[in-house]
């Protein structure tokens, strides 16, 4: 199982790719992947900034929600109690950033396909850059 972050997800939408391109392979059920909740609120926030048509941007967020293949983890006390855990060792790490390490370390999942260079500073965790990944 892998980890999506959602800079994979905007990548998908705003730019097509190699991100879009392993979105329907885990559709098609030749990978399994999850994400955060969190997820969706980021996504949103992404698309609303870039497209300028807020209207879309909520689209695309409710076709988020209902892709196949993909568990999206809740947003439990345990997994923010990691992520403080996370936050207390990397000092200049985000709190979206400790939650998503949070959630993948709790569910066993130690591979995030992420752009987001801000991950490699993680131990435990291997981020696998959106290009790079192929399933």
């Amino acid at each position: 199982m892998i980890y999506l972050d959602t800079n994979f997800f905007a990548k998908a939408v705003l730019e097509g790719g190699n991100a879009k391109k392993v979105l329907l392979e885990i559709a098609l059920g030749k990978e399994s992947a999850a994400t955060s909740l969190i997820t969706w609120d980021e996504f949103l926030w992404v698309l609303k900034r870039h497209l300028k048509n807020y209207v879309l941007a909520k689209s695309e967020a409710e076709k988020l929600l209902i892709l196949p293949n993909i568990v999206f983890y809740d947003l439990t006390f345990e997994i923010i109690k990691k992520a403080q855990e996370i936050v207390k060792i990397y000092p200049e790490a985000k709190p979206r950033d400790a939650i998503h390490v949070a959630s993948a370390l709790y569910n066993n999942i130690n591979t995030i396909i992420t752009d987001d260079v801000d991950f490699d500073q993680f131990k435990g965790i291997k981020r696998i850059a959106i290009n790079q990944f192929h399933i």
